[in-house]
């Protein structure tokens, strides 16, 4: 959207890099608006910030929550195994669980190791969008 372009510095959003660059830093403030709740980011990116505030969660559009889950499904496929992501590894020998909510989507929760220091590349790039 033009007006989220200029808010962070997209001069050429035809641009792939300058594209890229200024969707990451909306995705990134989207996450620490969100106290890093994915599914909120990703419905705000959608749908507006907005909207997330006003419905309390992700709004009630078909289209947004086809687009949250579509995302959220390819980002446990991606991840599923990358716990640099949540702060701690993953064991092979640990299962994942995952339960329907209300609103359509899959909670999905991962189990952990001791493993802490296995920093991922995605996390680094999280990181270093912060």
């Amino acid at each position: 959207m033009p007006a989220t372009a200029r808010r962070f510095n997209v001069s050429n959003p035809w641009n792939p890099a300058d594209n890229i660059e200024g969707s990451a830093k909306y995705i990134a403030w989207l996450m620490r608006r969100f106290n890093n709740n994915v599914e909120h980011a990703v419905a705000g990116y959608n749908a507006g910030e907005g909207n997330v505030d006003k419905y309390g969660g992700i709004p009630p559009f078909k289209e947004t929550r086809n687009y949250v889950q579509r995302v959220m499904s390819r980002y446990h496929s991606l991840y599923k195994n990358d716990a640099g992501l949540f702060g701690a590894s993953i064991s092979a020998n640990n299962q994942t669980s995952s339960t329907s909510t209300s609103n359509g989507l899959q909670n999905v929760s991962y189990g952990t190791s001791s493993n802490v220091n296995s920093a991922s590349y995605a996390n680094s790039a999280y990181a270093a969008l912060r």
